[in-house]
């Protein structure tokens, strides 16, 4: 046979594969743009362990674009293969499906998927870093994303709205129940997963009588259908892999000990380090199409910073859609942390938690990202049960450019006690409402308003915050001396000339009390507040 022939022969195959196009793939299924196409491979073989012996790839290709993302599958039982992924761009997208069994593809499948319009609830897309200020988030379509966010307790419901302790037992919803009473009042859900432990109320995706390599799918498909409920209720979400909690106590995990730095978390033990690798390969392919943030301990003290470094690394490169990643506790230092996630729980009463947090958010935020709670909730001696000073927390994390997810066990009410304890949120109907107010207040406001001189101390016993960005303005007053008595405020806002509408809010209420019109004198505005007694908005627009 000649050269010739030899290429021709060669070329062929590959023309009559092309020739096949896009006209005449098999469309599997449709999916709104930022939706969630799911496909499935078979494999019926004997396995001695099908989450470990076979090799689940896809790759999804955008002609249109160009563009080109690998996804790995995951093993979940019946001898199923699935692959998630959510398509970014409208058209037809190819799906390549392989399963490997020693390195020899043992099932294939290439098929289309129609991503057409929008898919209504996911519309707005990953969250990332605001583009227009570095302490802030944004989905992809660029929407700020004030958040206010929760951890409760438990898989298939959570506690909430329960008596006070003595008076009746935990109260539990199932959890479809329990979001729908969160749903605009919260916006942000955090999620542990326990390694061997559930301390912390982390779920078992891994446990010690399954051992390494293998998962637990009853709890992977009581999550699957976890995050189902929150995308139909807008959530954004957050994923933590290894629970550790190696600050307080000792204990024992599939992987190793949570007190060590050497063993599991030691990254010159190969052996574990493939180990780990696997297991976020799988829950990447799993539930990367639904998390929004990977945080990747929660509170860990002993994990050593070139562990985490390649951790992050295979994170990145496995994760087809780029992630904010970060850890607990916080490692701001580290180039690979997009956000730094500290712990509060106060020992004071509403009207000081203000200063607690504005000290918090000075240290946190020098290291020029964004700063998000991602525990907050009340500290030992004090009932849970303080809805002014959860509104009030949220409020003065949003003035500073931040916010908090509360520890929110509320499924019963906490007494005052002399020890330690109650270290969480009772998030009750007057504190959900008061957090329906503040998004109500904040959905439309602009993210690149940054902090603004509000006044001067006039010992009032009001403390005013500011946001600005020329054009439009906030303001929050809060009377941390007491909550007893009506105030008013003198105001000296930093608006640059202009003529300015003031419209005040009620945070507690949810009203607009009072709307008048300012000229400024020069580049700033000199006013009095309205009369109130806890705390007080305004927000400010420039009219001429």
């Amino acid at each position: 046979m000649t050269s010739l022939s030899r290429l021709l022969v060669l070329i062929l195959p590959l023309c009559l594969a092309l020739s096949c196009g896009f006209d005449s793939l098999p469309v599997e299924l449709g999916v709104g743009r930022n939706g969630v196409a799911e496909l499935a491979l078979h494999y019926s073989a004997p396995l001695s362990n099908p989450f470990a012996d076979i090799e689940a790839t896809a790759t999804f290709s955008h002609p249109g674009s160009g563009r080109r993302s690998h996804v790995d599958g995951f093993y979940d039982g019946d001898s199923t293969w699935r692959f998630r992924f959510s398509p970014d761009a409208e058209g037809l997208w190819t799906a390549e499906l392989r399963l490997k069994r020693d390195c020899r593809t043992v099932a294939y499948n290439r098929v289309g998927i129609r991503c057409d319009g929008e898919d209504p609830l996911r519309s707005r897309g990953f969250l990332q870093v605001n583009q227009d200020n570095p302490y802030r988030l944004a989905f992809e379509d660029g929407s700020p994303f004030y958040a206010v966010g929760i951890q409760p307790c438990g898989a298939a419901g959570a506690g909430l709205d329960g008596p006070l302790r003595a008076e009746g037992p935990w109260r539990t919803l199932p959890m479809d129940r329990y979001l729908d009473e969160m749903q605009g009042a919260a916006n942000l859900f955090r999620i542990q997963l326990g390694t061997g432990t559930r301390k912390g109320c982390a779920r078992e995706i891994m446990t010690d009588s399954l051992g390494l390599y293998r998962y637990n799918l009853e709890a992977c498909t009581l999550l699957d259908e976890t995050y189902r409920l929150l995308g139909q209720r807008g959530f954004a979400t957050i994923l933590i892999p290894f629970q550790d909690m190696s600050l307080w106590a000792e204990d024992s995990t599939v992987f190793g000990t949570n007190r060590t730095m050497e063993g599991w978390k030691d990254r010159s033990n190969r052996e574990s380090m493939a180990a780990i690798k696997h297991y976020l390969r799988y829950i990447i392919a799993r539930y990367a199409v639904y998390t929004d943030i990977w945080e990747f301990f929660n509170e860990d003290v002993y994990t050593p910073d070139e562990w985490l470094e390649e951790v992050a690394g295979f994170v990145r490169e496995r994760d087809p859609y780029a992630h904010l990643m970060t850890t607990n506790y916080e490692r701001p230092y580290a180039g690979w942390c997009d956000l730094v996630t500290p712990h509060l729980y106060v020992r004071v009463p509403a009207n000081e938690t203000g200063f607690i947090l504005g000290r918090q958010f000075a240290r946190l935020k020098s290291w020029g990202k964004p700063v998000l709670f991602t525990e907050f909730g009340n500290k030992g001696t004090l009932s849970n049960r303080d809805p002014d000073k959860w509104r009030v927390a949220v409020w003065i994390s949003f003035m500073h450019e931040s916010a908090v997810t509360f520890w929110s066990m509320g499924g019963i009410v906490t007494l005052p006690r002399t020890d330690a304890g109650n270290a969480n949120a009772y998030l009750g109907r007057e504190a959900r409402s008061y957090f329906r107010n503040f998004h109500t207040f904040t959905k439309d406001l602009p993210a690149d308003m940054r902090p603004a001189m509000s006044g001067y101390n006039q010992g009032d016993g009001v403390a005013r915050y500011a946001l600005s960005n020329g054009n439009t303005s906030v303001l929050y007053l809060h009377h941390y001396a007491t909550y007893d008595s009506a105030t008013r405020s003198g105001i000296y806002l930093w608006s640059w000339p202009g003529t300015f509408e003031v419209r005040w809010y009620d945070p507690s209420s949810g009203e607009w009390v009072h709307t008048e019109t300012i000229q400024s004198r020069g580049n700033a505005l000199v006013f009095e507040s309205r009369e109130f007694t806890e705390d007080l908005a305004a927000l400010i627009t420039r009219i001429d």
